[in-house]
C-alpha cells in the first residue's frame, strides 16, 4: 500500500473555496456582494459613527439607557480544558450582567445576554423593558430597507464560542464595544464541517467547534483542515455575513454588539447550506404534494366515471322513449 497523502498534498487536492473578504468604508460595493451567487462577506468601517451609542463611551451609554433593566442572562461554566459544562439562566439587571462579564472574562465562567427583538420602528407596550431601552441607541443600516429587516438583536457580555453554524437570513454584525473574533466558512464546505442532526434525524444549521478538537482532529479530521477566513471585529466595525455562510464567533472578553437579520437575495436559496437545511423539508413537501395530487386525481377519475355513467343512463332512457 502507498503512503498516506501529506498535509500539503491534501491541501492541494482540496477544492478552492472563494474565501475573499471585501474591506469597505461605504455600502456602495455591498450590493454586488449581496447579489453574488454564493454571497461575499464584507467588513465595513465608518458607518456607525452617528449611532447614539457611539457618541462617547458605548459602555457608559448602555448603562445610562438600560442599566437598571431586568434581563435573563446566561451564566456559562467551563472546565479547565475549556469545554462548556453547564449553563443557567439568571435574572439580574443589565448593570450586574456587565459588571460580572467585565470581572470574569470567558475563563471558567462567562456571563452573556441575548437580547432579541429590539423594536427599532415600533413603540413597545412595555417601554421599561431592556430591549425597548437599548433600541434607541442603534440605527438600521441604510443598505437594509425597513421592509427587508427581519430582526434586530443585542449581544452583550462574553462567551467562549457560538459554535459553527449558519443562518438562513443575511446578517450585519456591528461592534459597539470590545471585540469579537469571527471565523467564516464557505457554504460549500459541508463535508468538512460534519453538520449535525436533530434528535428526530432532521438536518439543522449547526456543526462542531474547532475549539475543542484535538491536534489530530479526532473523529473530525476534515474540520481541522477546513480553510476559513479569520478576522477580529473591533469597535465601530460591521461585518456582512451572507445567508448560508458557516461562521463561529468568539467573545473572550466583554463586548456589546448588535446584529440585523434581513431578507437575503433570491440566489441564496441555491447555496449548498440552504439546500441542505431544507432537503428533508422539501422531500416531505414533495410527498405531501404527491398525496394531494393523487387524492385530486382519484376524485377527478371518480367524477369522470360518474359523468360517463350518467351519460350512458341518459342515452338508454332516450332510446327507451323512442322505442
Amino acid at each position: 500500500m502507498g503512503s498516506p497523502p501529506s498535509p500539503a498534498d491534501r491541501e492541494a487536492a482540496a477544492p478552492a473555496f472563494d474565501l475573499h473578504l471585501l474591506e469597505a468604508s461605504d455600502f456602495h460595493s455591498f450590493h454586488d456582494c449581496y447579489a453574488h451567487a454564493s454571497g461575499r462577506p464584507v467588513r465595513l468601517t465608518g458607518q456607525m459613527d452617528e449611532w447614539p451609542i457611539m457618541r462617547g463611551d458605548a459602555l457608559t451609554n448602555t448603562l445610562a439607557a438600560a442599566g437598571s433593566a431586568a434581563v435573563d442572562a446566561l451564566r456559562l461554566s467551563y472546565s479547565r480544558e475549556g469545554v462548556q459544562t453547564s449553563h443557567a439562566r439568571v435574572r439580574c439587571s443589565l448593570e450586574e450582567l456587565l459588571a460580572r462579564s467585565l470581572a470574569a472574562p470567558a475563563g471558567e465562567e462567562a456571563w452573556y445576554l441575548q437580547l432579541r427583538g429590539l423594536p427599532l420602528h415600533a413603540a413597545p407596550a412595555d417601554a421599561a423593558g431592556a430591549a425597548a431601552r437599548v433600541a434607541p441607541l442603534v440605527r438600521r443600516p441604510p443598505a437594509v430597507s425597513r421592509a427587508a429587516l427581519r430582526e434586530t438583536n443585542a449581544w452583550i457580555g462574553c462567551s467562549r464560542t457560538s459554535h459553527i453554524h449558519f443562518d438562513g437570513l443575511d446578517n450585519w454584525l456591528a461592534i459597539a464595544y470590545g471585540e469579537k473574533e469571527v471565523h467564516l466558512y464557505h457554504p460549500s464546505q459541508l463535508p468538512h464541517l460534519y453538520p449535525q442532526l436533530e434528535p428526530n434525524e432532521r438536518w439543522k444549521s449547526a456543526a462542531r467547534s474547532r475549539l475543542y478538537l484535538p491536534p489530530s482532529g479526532g473523529d473530525f479530521p476534515l474540520l481541522r483542515e477546513a480553510p476559513f477566513l479569520k478576522l477580529t471585529l473591533s469597535r465601530g466595525e460591521m461585518l456582512y455575513i451572507p445567508a448560508g455562510w458557516w461562521h463561529e464567533v468568539f467573545t473572550p472578553t466583554c463586548a456589546i454588539a448588535f446584529n440585523f437579520w434581513f431578507t437575503p437575495h433570491p440566489k441564496s436559496r441555491f447555496r449548498a447550506t440552504i439546500l441542505h437545511l431544507h432537503s428533508d423539508m422539501f422531500a416531505r413537501r414533495c410527498i405531501e404534494e404527491g398525496k394531494r395530487l393523487s387524492t385530486e386525481l382519484k376524485k377527478t377519475n371518480e367524477a369522470q366515471a360518474l359523468q360517463e355513467s350518467a351519460c350512458k343512463l341518459s342515452e338508454k332512457t332516450a332510446d327507451a322513449a323512442l322505442s
